[in-house]
């Protein structure tokens, strides 16, 4: 049987700095839950580590696992209203 593969991240220094310049773009667009879903995806890929930890696919996927159990768990969130011409979400 051949030995797990590991993979290295790329830290949560980028996630961090790009999910902060994320909610700046959108200039208060994005809503709560977005930002949760992103940091939760941030988080899966960098196992919230320092830049060049290895993890193996099997500790990535038992961190996806965890995440979309935890958010399983929460209260949806109402759906944004939509456009009813276009059929886009409406953005404050």
């Amino acid at each position: 049987m051949p030995s797990p593969r590991s993979v290295a991240l790329p830290g949560v220094g980028p996630f961090d700095v790009r999910l902060r310049a994320l909610h700046d773009e959108a200039a208060g667009q994005i809503s709560e839950h977005d930002e949760k879903l992103g940091r939760k995806i941030a988080f899966v890929l960098t196992a919230g580590r320092p830049p060049g930890t290895k993890r193996t696919e099997q500790e990535l996927l038992d961190l996806e696992r965890e995440a979309f159990l935890s958010l399983c768990g929460e209260r949806r969130p109402s759906p944004d209203p939509v456009h009813a011409d276009e059929g886009k979400p409406l953005r404050n």
